[in-house]
């Protein structure tokens, strides 16, 4: 089950504080996440399930938990990719695999 959880680090605007252990055990809470760690003030380290949220929903529920998230140039075109490669690693895993037990020619 491991292929199926992503780790992103992710930058947070904050005033230098460490984000409340309260509300990172209520994002810990859903059921598609499954770590979240605050080494620094400045990063968050978020686990999480690629079949149950991608990183567009993890954008908003981190918003809607009143954490901010820069949104500069750099990090704008860093969330675009990440948004793409979930969605691209969402759709690879529906690919069944194809083998005819054949040497490839």
């Amino acid at each position: 089950m491991s292929k199926f959880i992503v780790k992103r680090n992710i930058p947070v605007e904050n005033s230098g504080a460490l984000i409340s252990q309260d509300v990172l055990s209520q994002l810990e809470a859903k059921a598609a996440i499954s770590s979240v760690e605050q080494k620094k003030p400045s990063h968050l380290t978020i686990s999480y399930n690629i079949n149950k949220v991608d990183f567009e929903d993890l954008n908003a529920l981190l918003s809607s938990l009143s954490i901010k998230v820069p949104t500069g140039l750099f990090n704008r075109f860093r969330y675009g990719l990440w948004t793409m490669s979930d969605q691209n690693m969402k759709e690879n895993l529906k690919i069944a695999p194809h083998c005819c037990n054949k040497a490839p020619r």
